[in-house]
């Protein structure tokens, strides 16, 4: 009865570090994804010369998961007559999904910033904001992607091995 219950707290505390570990690896997939949104509204609001609730709209119906749900809310809330420029919209929208999103607060804080001047500049002036926007999401996902690994582990083997400290504790 011992053996099957230090199995049952071992194995917990195993899968416990494991889901903390698979945050940390999941969060550069993540932020790759706004990436590629946030390049894709780029190009609508650039070359396209979509109006913003538009292209937000385009990006939502070209994503999927977290993404979609935030350029969605922030097309609907410019839509919503409210009178919200296209940053406050975003903001709103990533402080109603930001907290459901395995990304930490300089993640947000890197999101939130991606949508500060829009539609509130003209067009070159967005873009060149956007630019900037992807070129520190970018340089977040590649130190992202070398800590990401090693993080993964250590989380993954604290939880293993602090399963088997407790097991000897109890016994």
């Amino acid at each position: 009865m011992k053996i099957v219950g230090a199995m049952m707290v071992i194995g917990a505390s195993a899968w416990l570090g494991s889901l903390i570990a698979n945050n940390y690896r999941q969060r550069p997939r993540l932020l790759g994804r706004f990436a590629q949104a946030v390049e894709m509204l780029r190009s609508q609001i650039s070359y396209s010369y979509t109006p913003l609730p538009q292209a937000f709209v385009k990006v939502a119906e070209n994503n999927a998961g977290y993404v979609a749900k935030i350029f969605g809310t922030a097309a609907g809330l410019m839509s919503s007559g409210q009178g919200l420029s296209g940053g406050e919209a975003w903001n709103q929208a990533l402080a109603h999904w930001g907290p459901f999103l395995p990304l930490d607060q300089d993640d947000l804080i890197l999101l939130k910033d991606a949508g500060n001047a829009l539609g509130l500049t003209d067009k070159t002036d967005q873009e060149r904001h956007l630019t900037l926007a992807l070129e520190q999401i970018r340089h977040r996902i590649e130190q992202l992607e070398v800590s990401a690994s090693h993080t993964a582990k250590v989380w993954f083997y604290l939880g293993l091995s602090g399963g088997g400290i407790l097991v000897l504790v109890l016994l």
